[in-house]
């Protein structure tokens, strides 16, 4: 695993460690996923951001209701 995936890592499982609340922790989640697609983007894929766009909209209809 590259240095900076490692890096990556660490850093957001010590967000998730330090997450008190299922509301902090969907935050955490929340801002990785949206992390994951920027990066994606900038290595010229932007389909990941219509991933998390299907995928949260598959939540709202689960949930939304």
């Amino acid at each position: 695993m590259k240095r900076a995936q490692l890096n990556r890592a660490k850093f957001w499982n010590e967000k998730l460690a330090a997450a008190q609340s299922p509301e902090e922790r969907a935050t955490v989640w929340l801002n990785l996923a949206r992390s994951v697609a920027a990066r994606a983007e900038r290595d010229g894929d932007t389909s990941v951001w219509d991933a998390l766009a299907e995928t949260a909209q598959e939540f709202h209809n689960r949930h939304g209701k």
